[in-house]
């Protein structure tokens, strides 16, 4: 490795340093985001150095560290919060409108087209028949769990419930 550099040359260094308080430069006349580094934008040619400009760019800089603050005193105030649960088992606030009476029942009356929703209807019943009466092995396994999670879906959400509140 020695034979293959040349002498008088120093290595590559890597800039590491923290970038706060250093930022690209966007442009006033063109809105190019720049190098950190550059004299002149890229686009238009305009000196990235004007006294406009660096005060374009002090501002943008200070915008730039409110938002970061703020968001990190957000994210403070979220880690100090308490999680909160649902609660859609009080009897207060009773079962949500979508699982009332069922789950399967609760979605179609939201399917607000007729056709659409019997169309959903003969799907949910016809795929799991389709798949026992025509599949093998595993088809014909789908068929029978789609077919009890079809059926399931249709039982009052009251008989899912009616355990939870008696424990």
């Amino acid at each position: 490795m020695e034979r293959f550099k040349q002498q008088g040359q120093t290595p590559l260094e890597m800039d590491d340093g923290p970038t706060s308080g250093r930022h690209f430069s966007r442009c006033i006349r063109c809105e190019t985001e720049n190098g950190r580094f550059a004299v002149v934008c890229t686009t238009c040619g305009a000196d990235l150095r004007a006294p406009e400009q660096r005060a374009e760019d002090e501002k943008r800089g200070r915008e730039r560290e409110q938002a970061v603050e703020r968001e990190r005193e957000e994210m403070r105030v979220r880690q100090t919060m308490p999680a909160e649960r649902p609660t859609w088992h009080t009897e207060e606030e009773g079962i949500p409108p979508v699982f009332e009476p069922s789950l399967g029942r609760g979605l179609l009356r939201r399917i607000e087209n007729p056709i659409a929703r019997w169309l959903s209807v003969g799907g949910a019943v016809g795929l799991p028949l389709l798949l026992t009466r025509a599949g093998h092995g595993p088809l014909w396994v789908l068929g029978m769990y789609l077919g009890v999670f079809v059926a399931a879906s249709f039982v009052p959400s009251a008989f899912w419930m009616r355990r939870r509140r008696d424990e």
